[in-house]
């Protein structure tokens, strides 16, 4: 019987918050062209939060690569699943 274990892996990106104009702007600078803004500063790093998890799919979905200056961490469930081959006939 094998295993299946599933693997998360997280990344780490800082984000960057300045006060501008009344409202608040958000960048990341490991993600290109990556800004944002906010009516408060708790609106400007939800919206920046957003903004990098739709960046970063955006690249595993065509195939680029991630910055290679981002932490990156793998973490394994500790849950693993049973999984059953299916017989071969």
């Amino acid at each position: 019987m094998k295993f299946i274990a599933t693997v998360t892996t997280q990344l780490q990106f800082t984000i960057v918050i300045e006060p501008d104009n009344g409202k608040f702007h958000a960048y990341c600078p490991g993600l290109k062209g990556l800004h944002t803004e906010g009516e408060s500063e708790d609106l400007a790093v939800l919206h920046a939060t957003d903004a990098v998890r739709i960046y970063v799919e955006s690249l595993i979905k065509h195939s680029e690569p991630l910055p290679i200056d981002t932490p990156v961490s793998v973490v394994f469930d500790a849950m693993a699943v049973p999984y059953k081959e299916e017989e071969k006939t």
